[in-house]
Order: C-alpha cells, then sequence, then structure tokens
C-alpha cells in the first residue's frame, strides 16, 4: 500500500520533470543557447508567498544554515534535474520486492 504511493508520488514527480525538460527545451530553441530554469524561479512564479514561508520558517525554527546555504544550493539547481532525482528516488523506493530464493 505505502510502496504504491511511493510509486504513484515517484512517477508524477517523473511527468512533472518531463514537463519542465520539454520548457526549458522550447526556452534553448527560441534563444538558440542553452536555458536551464532553476528551481527557485519556477517556485517563485508558482506560488511566490510558500517560498518565501519556508525560507522564514527554516531559518527561524530549525537552524539558519540549513537554508543557506543547504537549501539555497538545491533552489539554484535546475528544476528537470531535481524533479527527476526526487522522482528516482520515490520510484526506488516503491518499487516491487523481489523474492528471495534461498
Amino acid at each position: 500500500m505505502i510502496a504504491g504511493t511511493f510509486r504513484f508520488i515517484g512517477f508524477w514527480l517523473l511527468a512533472a520533470a518531463i514537463v519542465a525538460l520539454v520548457i526549458d527545451g522550447t526556452r534553448t530553441i527560441a534563444a538558440s543557447a542553452l536555458v536551464w530554469t532553476s528551481l527557485a524561479k519556477t517556485w517563485f512564479q508558482i506560488h511566490a508567498g510558500s517560498l518565501t514561508a519556508l525560507q522564514v520558517v527554516m531559518e527561524k525554527n530549525v537552524h539558519p544554515l540549513l537554508w543557506n546555504p543547504a537549501m539555497t544550493t538545491i533552489l539554484r539547481m535546475p528544476t528537470v534535474m531535481v524533479l527527476a532525482i526526487f522522482a528516482l528516488l520515490f520510484l526506488r523506493i516503491g518499487r516491487p520486492r523481489r523474492d528471495v530464493l534461498e
């Protein structure tokens, strides 16, 4: 049951990564140069308030060093790469178990 949920989330994240790849590919063709959209820019375009709220919560309640440099490094990465990494992680966690022959 839980493995199926992880696979479901993994497939949705993989679909989002493909959409982000198509968007970046279109921008690359239009600009005639390689264009990668950072996760921070994508997140800011979708919902800016939640990004700033996450920063405040992490700096006040967790630890300021967790936001800068750890989270800012992730937010500078291309959206495609972050989504694909999380998709593969969720798909790996939710993979069906193989029977071990003894």
